[in-house]
Formats: C-alpha cells, sequence, structure tokens
C-alpha cells in the first residue's frame, strides 16, 4: 500500500487568470499557445471566445495559428487595446496574448495594470510569451 494519498486536480487554466509562458527564443512557447488554442476545450475550464494576439513582430509561425483559430485577431499596436476601455466586453471570454511584448508592458503602466487588475475588470484570461 502506499503512503501517497492520491489526489485529482484540474489542470486547466481558471479564468480569469494572468499566465507568463518564458523560454529562450526558439524554444517553443509559440507552438506551446497553438496548441493551447487547438485544444481549448479542454486546457480552459471557460474556453475563450474572443482571442486577441498582440505582437511586436510578425512571424510565420502565425500563419498556423489562422489555420488552427481562424477568428484569432492579430494586433500590432498594443496602444489600440489599451486606449480603448472597451475593447474587451465582460459578456466574452476573452483572451489576450501578448508575444514578445515585454519591453512595452514594463515601460507601459496602463499595460502592466491590464495584466494585474484588467484581467479581473474586463473579463480577460491574459498569457504573456
Amino acid at each position: 500500500m502506499s503512503k501517497f494519498k492520491s489526489v485529482e486536480y484540474d489542470f486547466r487554466f481558471r479564468s480569469p487568470f494572468g499566465a507568463l509562458c518564458m523560454g529562450p527564443t526558439g524554444s517553443g512557447k509559440t507552438l506551446y499557445v497553438l496548441r493551447l488554442l487547438k485544444n481549448k476545450g479542454e486546457t480552459f475550464d471557460r474556453p475563450p471566445t474572443r482571442i486577441v494576439f498582440a505582437y511586436a513582430e510578425w512571424q510565420k509561425a502565425y500563419d498556423n495559428m489562422l489555420t488552427v483559430e481562424p477568428k484569432v485577431e492579430f494586433v500590432k499596436n498594443l496602444a489600440d487595446i489599451l486606449d480603448n476601455e472597451n475593447f474587451f466586453t465582460k459578456t466574452e471570454n476573452n483572451l489576450l496574448i501578448l508575444d514578445d511584448l515585454a519591453s512595452t508592458v514594463a515601460e507601459n503602466r496602463k499595460a502592466s495594470d491590464l495584466f494585474t487588475r484588467g484581467i479581473h475588470h474586463r473579463n480577460v484570461d491574459c498569457l504573456h510569451i
């Protein structure tokens, strides 16, 4: 008989959440996000109904993302999101993915507020890669 108790745990992302996915260039962060989206029904407790992907530079991997999730909205200018209080509606399950925007978030108070407090008030799950 094992001395360890078996415990079931739900490993899905619990909304609202803010998460960081870190690793060096080429480590598979974008592929990881692609797999999350492909299996969103199993990876999120409330699967996103709106997915916004903010990026610094376009990558070919984003084209693959559109084949998996054609409704992804790509936004190059993070200010378009931050300056519009109504960009996200509370009635949707919003997922904001920030790719390669660490310095932008660090330098912008609105960006850091969105990642901390905004996720709760605007019904936004935020994944920073």
